[in-house]
């Protein structure tokens, strides 16, 4: 088709990025900007507590209420009839010439059902990939410690590993291996792909570049609006991730309580929801840090803690690409520390844009954060070097050019088979 003839983009986030923290939706709004940039007409779909439709920036985002919505990822094959009955009505009500549905990895099921559902229309589908089912919940496994969590935890996510290979990978495999295009943006995301999927065709995975960026977000999940307006008194810690075991918390925590025995004076912030919150507050309790730690949960606003942060971290021990926080991070300049972690090493390299620690080692975590806290050249350098990288690799502009390229040559090669 090519962009000078446009068409209707279908967005299928899974979780909304309005509503709904984690670096998923705020990628997914970045890309529907792109298209919308691009001349295309732009509609995301996304769960949420209320069905609606929200126009926002010339983009609509609808709102999809299932009884299903607990189950987020895993609820795929359960979610994905009112997201194809969403995706219809709109496909009615434009009769567009051609139709592109670029879902976010097991989402892009939405596209595959869509494609067999209408294969008299013009579709292409492609898949957005960060990692696989599969690699997350052996991270999360990796993460839920018994040292740390107890038996319980660990036992929840070496169950949601085996219902996945019982009943999710199948919706997983289908979204992406029957996609138009999968795309990726690390190397370590394209060898998990083929490792658990592959082999693919040449040219099936392809790699563009991305970035972030920052917006303000609403949901039922802050009650309290006036973390927003903390007075900073001390050097500030901030992590800020989904409470995910995979997300590595409990080193950060640990390493918290290396550096308070230390008397290191700073505060410290963790900020995001999700399933794990509650066992990262009981584990903190458990080691006498909890007037030490504030867990601030879901906040709508994050520029603020990464405006005011001496130190980014983010202990990852599973992300399958990067990390859009880390991005986020670096784009305002922040000092970060963060684990060798899948492709965060793609992204950053030891004491010169970051400080890097292996994953699982509290020691040299909370060793690195106090070089940060206690170095202001370093600090500097970090600060300096993080907002010089970003502004070379992660540009709008960039991933415009490329999400471009991208969709000029699925319909060149249509036209060239046709």
């Amino acid at each position: 088709m090519g962009t000078e003839k446009k068409g209707i983009v279908f967005i299928v986030s899974g979780k909304s990025p309005i509503t709904l923290p984690g670096g998923l939706g705020a990628y997914s709004n970045n890309l529907a900007n792109i298209f919308r940039k691009l001349g295309f007409r732009v509609f995301v779909l996304g769960f949420s507590k209320q069905a609606e439709e929200i126009e926002k920036n010339g983009i609509t985002f609808i709102h999809i209420k299932t009884p299903f919505n607990w189950l987020r990822g895993l609820g795929v094959g359960f979610i994905t009839p009112y997201f194809l009955r969403a995706l219809m009505k709109k496909v009615e009500e434009y009769n567009p010439p051609e139709i592109i549905v670029f879902g976010m990895a097991t989402w892009n099921y939405v596209g595959y059902k869509i494609k067999l559902k209408l294969k008299q229309r013009n579709i292409k589908t492609l898949a957005s990939c960060f990692t696989t089912h599969k690699h997350e919940l052996k991270g999360n496994i990796r993460g839920a410690q018994i040292k740390d969590y107890g038996y319980l935890p660990h036992f929840k996510y070496m169950l949601a590993y085996v219902m996945d290979r019982l009943f999710i990978q199948y919706f997983d495999k289908k979204a992406i291996t029957e996609a138009d295009k999968v795309i990726v943006h690390y190397e370590s995301t394209r060898k998990i792909i083929e490792d658990d999927y592959g082999p693919f065709l040449p040219g099936k995975i392809l790699r563009i570049p991305y970035c972030v960026e920052i917006y303000k977000r609403t949901s039922e999940e802050q009650k309290d609006k006036g973390v927003l307006h903390l007075g900073k008194k001390r050097p500030w810690v901030v992590v800020i991730c989904r409470q995910d075991p995979r997300k590595g918390i409990n080193t950060f925590i640990k390493a918290v309580g290396i550096l308070k025995k230390q008397a290191l004076d700073f505060d410290c912030y963790i900020i995001g929801s999700g399933p794990f919150l509650r066992n990262n507050e009981r584990l903190t309790r458990r080691l006498g840090l909890e007037r030490d730690i504030q867990f601030l949960g879901f906040v709508d606003d994050i520029k603020l803690f990464l405006e005011e942060a001496d130190a980014y971290v983010l202990p990852s021990v599973e992300e399958g690409s990067g990390a859009i926080s880390l991005l986020e991070a670096m784009k305002l300049g922040v000092p970060i520390v963060t684990t060798r972690c899948d492709g965060i090493p793609e992204d950053f390299t030891h004491e010169r844009n970051a400080l890097l620690v292996d994953m699982h080692d509290e020691q040299d975590m909370a060793d690195q954060i106090k070089r940060i806290l206690e170095d202001g050249k370093l600090k500097m350098k970090l600060s300096e070097n993080a907002k010089r990288d970003y502004n070379k690799k992660f540009t709008f502009e960039k991933m415009s050019q490329e999400v471009e390229r991208v969709i000029n040559n699925l319909w060149r090669e249509e036209n060239a088979r046709a």
